[in-house]
């Protein structure tokens, strides 16, 4: 029954204090229960159609500026780990992505200049080089002979590069920062939203816009000043 089904969204936000996004969460697992029990023939509809979650609040999201970008490449001491900041900032990828457990040689192309990421639910996704990720992919196996790319752990990416941000007072940041810097720096250069969504692998281009919103709005104040001179 719809009606009990939303009283109990409602108990749980307003009587148990549930966070809306839990809220949404348990919303997705009921909607995928009854649809179980539809598809082995129990059910006929699914009586969480209609259901109405509390809204979440969209908190803007945190990128470096290109002047943090700069700052932070000048204290990383560690040439190795500047090479893998430098590949997060131009592949947007996650941050197991470029490393040995989903990324090796076999994922690069080095005559098509792509490469290919492994992603989510193990979706792949091409990414062209550009000069920057090609020089250092391409020193990295053909004159330092490395076995792997990025041959560094999951776990001990987080604390290193954090000790880099706190050299230069870079607050609120993490690795994934980085991927969603290389988002941020597309979209502030105008570049399509469809193809940033693209690049990042998200699952729907509305993630996208979700993420990018502010910088969206920006990129289509300036996009209309363009025609100002052609009334005149």
């Amino acid at each position: 029954d719809l009606g009990l089904l939303q009283e109990y969204i409602t108990r749980r936000h307003n009587v148990d204090k549930v966070s809306p996004a839990t809220i949404r969460i348990e919303m997705k697992t009921l909607k995928m229960f009854f649809n179980t029990l539809i598809a082995h023939g129990y059910l006929e509809t699914n009586p969480t159609k209609g259901l109405k979650g509390p809204s979440v609040e969209t908190k803007a999201i945190r990128f470096l500026t290109e002047s943090e970008i700069f700052d932070l490449l000048n204290v990383i001491d560690s040439p190795d780990f500047k090479d893998l900041i430098l590949a997060y900032l131009n592949t947007g990828a996650r941050k197991e992505e470029l490393l040995p457990a989903r990324f090796s040689w076999d994922n690069i192309n080095f005559d098509n200049r792509t490469i290919s990421i492994t992603g989510k639910r193990d979706k792949t996704r091409i990414i062209p080089m550009n000069k920057t990720l090609f020089e250092i992919l391409q020193r990295r196996k053909n004159v330092e002979n490395r076995e792997m790319p990025f041959d560094f752990s999951y776990q001990n990416i987080y604390p290193k590069i954090q000790i880099y941000y706190d050299r230069v007072n870079i607050k609120g940041a993490d690795v994934h920062t980085l991927r969603r810097t290389f988002g941020s720096l597309l979209v502030q250069k105008g570049v399509s939203i469809f193809t940033v969504s693209k690049l990042l692998g998200h699952s729907s281009v509305i993630i996208t816009e979700n993420h990018y919103a502010a910088l969206l709005e920006s990129n289509l104040s300036e996009g209309v000043k363009k025609l100002e001179n052609l009334f005149d």
